[in-house]
């Protein structure tokens, strides 16, 4: 795209119609493929932006940035109490489909969910944490104790 067309419309677009520019610009000597190449990239406003879906996906997928504490809230109880299940119901499907007993691969599997949540959604990182360090944090309570 010629630099010097785009300059000259936007110099010029306030005081004189676009056809007189381009008229002007022909008459200078330029290709009329450049000046309709400017004169759309000058006169044409952008495309307006797609608006997506929200859907659970979608909000999963994006890094969320917490606005209030009930979000915060949410997401942790999310991990909490939906996460390990979601995890372990993954796992389970996983060995119906492969026949195998994959019990073993499934700290990976919640290994790769915390990582996955840790860049996106941190609240459900903390809850999908709490929930793998409590029973941890209980047996050597009940062990130190007894």
């Amino acid at each position: 795209m010629n630099q010097n067309i785009i300059k000259y419309f936007n110099d010029n677009k306030k005081k004189y119609s676009r056809e007189i520019l381009i008229a002007e610009l022909e008459k200078a000597g330029y290709k009329k493929e450049e000046i309709a190449e400017a004169a759309i990239f000058i006169y044409e406003p952008p495309a307006p932006p797609r608006e997506r879906k929200m859907s659970l996906w979608n909000d999963l997928r994006a890094q969320k940035v917490y606005i209030k504490t009930s979000e915060k809230i949410i997401d942790f109880l999310s991990g909490f109490f939906l996460g390990g299940f979601v995890v372990w119901t993954i796992v389970w499907f996983i060995q119906l489909i492969i026949g195998v007993y994959i019990m073993l691969f499934s700290p990976i599997i919640y290994i790769l969910a915390l990582i996955y949540f840790f860049k996106r959604r941190k609240y459900i990182f903390y809850g999908l944490l709490a929930e793998l360090l409590i029973p941890i944090a209980g047996f050597l309570f009940f062990i130190l104790i007894f």
